[in-house]
């Protein structure tokens, strides 16, 4: 079978995303598929894992350029790029996600190939990200009244970037959530049908070997951002001052200045690769604000044995599972305090620990490529 995948980045990034389509794309080559990424960037060829990674230069963004206008542009620029490309490879089917997924799926709708879209954040669909919302119980697709006024000025743009997003998901052939909970905001809100195949497929490779190290040493808090709940994080740490915490992720310069007035906290800023980080980290800490699609790095200490304290909202819950505690992201500092010194005490940490081994080891099966091939049969009639 040939997969071609249409995307604005596959490889000159680390996050969610790049990581998701990567693990994809390299299984399907693995099992004996020819695999084609044609995504924006540098006019060149690369193979990666089996995989033929193809750049193609975006489209310039004018002399005043408006985000939300370049991208809708740079969407009817990829339609040609990208009929051009399935005409001369007459691929099986094409994969794709972001900002991209409208002119996608409509090239694929008009040659006659099936497409799948992976939604793994919010951005293509929600103008604010559904930032102090939950879209299960609190949004009314009324988009006008959630933004400023700055916003405001450019709905015409932001609207049909959002319904551009929204069209892909119900015109695709096949829609895939990070979660049940996306899943569940993608049918009410959306009327979309999607799957769910947990972003897990590489966290194998996220296992540093012989489980998470259970010494007491230090908590991690990634992505000091004020929705990712720094305040609460900054006062947790004041409160701790027994305990040792690592930061990473960049920061504002306030943010970066009240972190590095605190002793027991080292800001590492930007890291290229999570995977190191997690030797030595006893605890995750996560107090988002934020109705999170799912919670990569909750899954990624899960699978080294590291339990999680983190906000009951969004997907949080399905990634942190048995293997740490749940609070409100409202919750005072003492709280989110007292759950980190429980799941990081000794007589306590090895049963935290297991749990969340166990919980890692259901979200890689539900993550798996053997699940995405069931998926692409039952719905798509497609053997990958």
């Amino acid at each position: 079978m040939k997969v071609l995948f249409s995307l604005d980045n596959y490889d000159h990034g680390t996050g969610g995303a790049e990581k998701v389509a990567q693990a994809l794309a390299r299984n399907l080559a693995a099992s004996g598929h020819e695999v084609r990424v044609l995504q924006i960037g540098e006019a060149a060829e690369r193979e990666d894992r089996g995989v033929a990674v193809i750049g193609r230069p975006p489209m310039g963004g004018g002399i005043f350029p408006e985000r939300n206008l370049t991208l809708l542009r740079q969407n009817a620029h990829w339609e040609r790029y990208l009929a051009e490309e399935i005409r001369s490879r007459k691929p099986d089917m094409v994969v794709t996600q972001n900002y991209l997924a409208p002119a996608t799926v409509q090239v694929a709708r008009d040659i006659g190939i099936p497409s799948v879209v992976l939604f793994h954040g919010y951005s293509s669909v929600c103008p604010i990200h559904f930032v102090g919302i939950d879209p299960l119980a609190g949004c009314d697709l009324v988009c006008l009244k959630c933004l400023s006024l700055g916003q405001k000025l450019r709905y015409r743009f932001i609207r049909k970037l959002a319904e551009a997003g929204r069209w892909a998901l119900r015109s695709a052939s096949l829609a895939i959530a990070n979660s049940r909970y996306t899943r569940d905001v993608l049918g009410k809100l959306f009327d979309v049908r999607a799957e769910v195949l947990y972003p897990t497929m590489d966290l194998p490779e996220y296992r540093l070997g012989g489980g998470g190290d259970l010494a007491p040493e230090r908590i991690l808090f990634s992505k000091p951002q004020q929705i990712k709940g720094v305040r609460i994080f900054l006062d947790v740490a004041a409160g701790m001052p027994e305990a040792r915490f690592v930061v990473a992720g960049k920061a504002s310069r306030r943010i970066a200045s009240a972190l590095r007035g605190l002793k027991n906290v080292e800001h590492l800023g930007w890291v290229g690769d999570m995977r190191e980080l997690y030797r030595g980290v006893s605890a995750v800490v996560g107090p988002s604000r934020l109705p999170e699609p799912f919670g990569r790095v909750f899954a990624e200490a899960a699978v080294n044995g590291i339990p999680s304290v983190a906000s009951r909202t969004g997907g949080i819950p399905e990634a942190v599972g048995e293997g740490g505690i749940l609070l409100a992201s409202d919750e005072k500092p003492e709280r989110w305090m007292e759950a980190l010194r429980l799941v990081t005490d000794r007589e306590r940490r090895e049963e935290y620990s297991r749990k969340a081994l166990d919980g890692a080891e259901r979200l890689i099966e539900e993550g798996s490529y053997g699940r995405f091939r069931e998926i692409a049969h039952s719905r798509l009639g497609l053997e990958v």
